[in-house]
């Protein structure tokens, strides 16, 4: 284990925790996995989630919200079984619930909704069970959920600016360039999805986050091996490496003092080594 290892591991113990989430969180991208929010199944966010919920207007898309800010939002409960719904493996884009009526009722009585689609589906079976959740506790889950997401993203920019272009966009020209994907993200056939799963090349679109911010990271530290890469983590180290650094600054402060009173009369007090350039670095 080498110095600055020891040092956070004893010092900063939430810091060895943080890295080693950003690890887990790395390595099970790679297995095509699905996700649980909320006690339903999710697939990882990507691309066309975030579009489809940028339309609807979604809060959880805003990076560092809290779930504090978001609960007392109007519409929470409608905000976040739309979001689920959004990103749940069964999602199909303008699946709405057709106009109930006495003749429909029957009618899921006498076949068991077997002509239901899959939104009424959700909305019959998903929604009682998001209901029956605590409000804060379904927030915290799903905002861990986008921030783990938007782990390996790029700092945003500051300011709204001039936009000539979608993010989506973007995002597919720099993966076609990168990693040659073709850029067919708009044909929504079911033949073209097979092709696309039988040649291994997806969409741009449905590539999750986790693993496109990670792809781009890990090119850019290929081209340039003195590329500044960050993590969330380096927040928590910095932060207790500043602490550590102010202490030691304290204790050089006081043993000036406490030599400067000691050493008094004819006797000169002895030289104190200057360490105020000796700090801790990351």
């Amino acid at each position: 284990m080498s110095g600055i290892q020891q040092l956070t591991a004893e010092a900063f113990p939430g810091y060895a925790q943080e890295v080693a989430r950003e690890n887990f969180l790395r390595a099970t991208a790679c297995l095509g996995l699905t996700e649980t929010v909320c006690g339903i199944e999710v697939l990882p966010l990507n691309a066309e989630h975030a579009r489809h919920l940028a339309l609807v207007r979604s809060p959880f898309l805003l990076r560092g919200v809290t779930a504090e800010q978001l609960y007392d939002l109007s519409g929470l409960e409608t905000h976040v079984a739309l979001c689920l719904w959004i990103v749940s493996p069964h999602f199909r884009p303008g699946q709405k619930n057709r106009l109930t009526t006495r003749c429909r009722r029957w009618a899921d009585r006498l076949t068991g909704h077997l002509f239901e689609n899959q939104r009424e589906k959700f909305d019959r079976v998903q929604r009682p069970r998001i209901l029956q959740q605590p409000a804060m506790a379904a927030l915290r889950e799903l905002i861990a959920y986008f921030a783990d997401a938007f782990l390996d993203a790029p700092e945003p920019e500051d300011g709204p600016g001039k936009s000539y272009y979608a993010d989506e966009v973007a995002l597919t020209l720099a993966l076609h360039h990168t990693f040659a994907l073709p850029v067919d993200f708009w044909e929504r056939h079911w033949l073209r999805n097979c092709v696309r799963r039988f040649t291994g090349r997806p969409s741009p679109l449905q590539v999750p986050y986790k693993l496109v911010f990670q792809l781009l990271k890990a090119e850019r530290r290929f081209r340039d091996p003195d590329a500044l890469l960050k993590n969330p983590s380096d927040a928590l180290l910095a932060a207790g490496l500043s602490a550590l650094n102010a202490r030691d600054r304290r204790q050089r402060e006081y043993e000036r003092e406490l030599l400067a009173t000691t050493f008094t009369g004819t006797n000169p007090p002895p030289t104190v080594p200057d360490l105020s350039g000796k700090e801790y670095e990351a």
